[in-house]
């Protein structure tokens, strides 16, 4: 055997040596790799700790906690496990945004032993039915200066809940009840108006708006509210962002978002490019200082039941904005 052929058998020695220890020593187990929550209400709020056995040799690291979906938050406590100890999966579930039907959200921890990573993973299962629903869920709202935002919540019910308090998490939100009245069909739709102030230092914040009711069963709903404040800009975009919902029978109702210029000029748009091939856009220049985007979210193109893409306009003269657009589709 030549010397090249012995150093390369050596080389793959050691390595499947180190990936076969690797495989033995990184052995961190979920006490039940499926939690179950059975039917559930959309609005439920639900916190679970599972835990997780480190059945090796060795100490592990946890580096990183992943879910499969944003209603389900997910930490590891503590961030170090010693050899034959537990450490605990903390689940927070909030079920408003989550679509009528059956779902399976995947909770994936990644951890290490000294530089070889490992990942180990576990399942969260529930059949979601609507009684409640607020339109929309989550908000994403994108803005330089103070604004606001509507939300639409409406009861399916016969004896429909009350609202008893709206809480923001922050003193830079404000919110109140502005319209009630009922659909067609007599349920009751209550509309709210979230209110943006210009106190919000430039980043993201990531907040809640808690409405608290008399219902045994959604004493609180949560609407997770995330503000970007960026510097002010010369071109004010109004919504900041579209959201949408899609039924299977019905397309998704176009949205009209208009572009201003704040010192008075005309606003003209060379083009909208979505990065989606499901968002559609169509645009007009005028009246005065301001230009229109018409964007629409085609059901059939859609990859799953929910997408979340944005719209980016080119002006001329090389600026541009751009438009975070959602779509939930039922």
């Amino acid at each position: 055997m030549s010397m090249e052929a012995n150093m390369h058998k050596a080389w793959l020695s050691v390595v499947c040596g180190l990936g076969l220890t690797g495989l033995a020593r990184g052995e961190l187990v979920f006490s039940a790799a499926t939690l179950d929550l059975g039917r559930v209400r959309a609005g439920q709020l639900f916190e679970h700790r599972i835990a997780l056995v480190n059945q090796g040799a060795a100490a592990l690291e946890i580096t990183e906690v992943k879910a499969g979906c944003s209603c389900v938050k997910a930490g590891v406590e503590p961030g170090t496990v010693p050899a034959g100890q537990k450490a605990h999966l903390v689940l927070h579930i909030n079920t408003l945004s989550a679509t009528p039907g059956p779902h399976a959200w995947r909770v994936q921890v990644r951890y290490r032993q000294g530089s070889i990573a490992y990942e180990t993973a576990m399942i969260v299962k529930a059949e979601v039915f609507q009684e409640i629903i607020v339109q929309p869920p989550t908000i994403i709202i994108y803005t330089d200066a103070s604004t606001q935002h509507e939300l639409l919540v409406k009861d399916l019910r016969a004896s429909p809940l009350r609202i008893l308090k709206l809480e923001p998490s922050s003193p830079h939100l404000r919110t109140a009840i502005i319209e009630e009245g009922r659909t067609r069909e007599g349920h009751l739709v209550r509309k709210l108006e979230l209110q943006v102030g210009d106190g919000f230092a430039p980043g993201r914040h990531d907040e809640l708006l808690t409405i608290h009711t008399d219902d045994p069963l959604h004493r609180q709903l949560q609407v997770e509210v995330s503000v970007v404040k960026r510097s002010r800009q010369r071109f004010n975009v109004l919504p900041a962002s579209v959201s949408a919902v899609a039924s299977a029978s019905q397309p998704a109702p176009s949205r009209l978002v208009s572009i201003r210029d704040s010192q008075g000029q005309p606003v003209t748009i060379e083009r909208a490019v979505s990065e989606d091939p499901a968002i559609i856009c169509t645009w007009s220049s005028g009246p005065h200082s301001a230009a229109t985007v018409k964007i629409t979210v085609e059901r059939k193109k859609m990859l799953g039941d929910y997408l979340e893409s944005k719209v980016v306009v080119h002006l001329h003269g090389g600026e541009q904005v751009t438009i975070p657009v959602k779509c939930d589709a039922r």
